[in-house]
C-alpha cells in the first residue's frame, strides 16, 4: 500500500509486517498516490506539480512528470503501461510508463 500525507511524506507499506519504506518528501501536501493491481508500480503527486512514478520492487523512480497545474488524480491502467493524470487546470495527460 502507498500512502501520503500533508507532511509531504509519501510511504510504502509492507501489510505483512508494517513496516514502511519513505520514497519520497515533497515540499508541499501529497494530493495523489496510487498503484498497479500487481504492486510493482506506483505513482505520487505533490502541490509542486511534479508526479514521480516508481519502481517498487527496488523503490526507484521510472519517469518524473512536471507540469504547470497541480495533479489532483492519478490511474494506472490494468496493464500497467499507461497512466492518466488530472491536473487543477482541468486537463487530463495519459502518459507512457515505460516511455514517458
Amino acid at each position: 500500500m502507498i500512502s501520503g500525507s500533508e507532511d509531504g511524506m509519501v510511504k510504502y507499506w509492507n501489510l505483512t509486517n508494517g513496516r514502511y519504506i519513505n520514497l519520497e518528501k515533497y515540499y508541499d501536501y501529497v494530493y495523489t498516490v496510487t498503484m498497479n493491481e500487481n504492486a510493482t508500480i506506483g505513482v505520487s503527486s505533490a502541490g509542486a506539480s511534479q508526479v514521480v512514478v516508481w519502481n517498487l520492487t527496488d523503490f526507484t523512480p521510472i519517469h518524473n512528470f512536471t507540469k504547470s497545474s497541480t495533479a489532483y488524480f492519478s490511474v494506472i491502467t490494468h496493464d500497467s503501461e499507461k497512466l492518466a493524470i488530472g491536473y487543477s487546470n482541468y486537463n487530463i495527460y495519459v502518459w507512457n510508463i515505460k516511455t514517458g
